[in-house]
């Protein structure tokens, strides 16, 4: 019994000195400034191809969420008349 009270306190110490660790790096972080990014003129091609396909049926989504929206705010100006 004793020893599994050694281990827990051996093993919280351990988690306090990992989570001190962590909050020392975060106080000694630098700023990084990025000057110039290099992409190949095709794969960025590629990518902005790949995003505008993906933005379609998230605008589809997107059309079908106002058009319930504003269903339902009709709706109530509708009632109030």
């Amino acid at each position: 019994m004793e020893d599994a009270h050694i281990k827990l306190a051996q093993d919280k110490a351990k988690w306090d000195a990992e989570q001190e660790r962590k909050r020392q790096d975060l106080l000694t972080a630098k700023k990084v400034v990025i000057k110039g990014i290099d992409i190949p003129f095709w794969d960025l091609v590629s990518l902005l191809v790949k995003i505008s396909f993906a933005a379609i049926p998230a605008a589809i989504i997107v059309a079908i969420i106002w058009g319930i929206i504003m269903s339902f705010l009709s709706g109530l100006v509708g009632i109030v008349r």
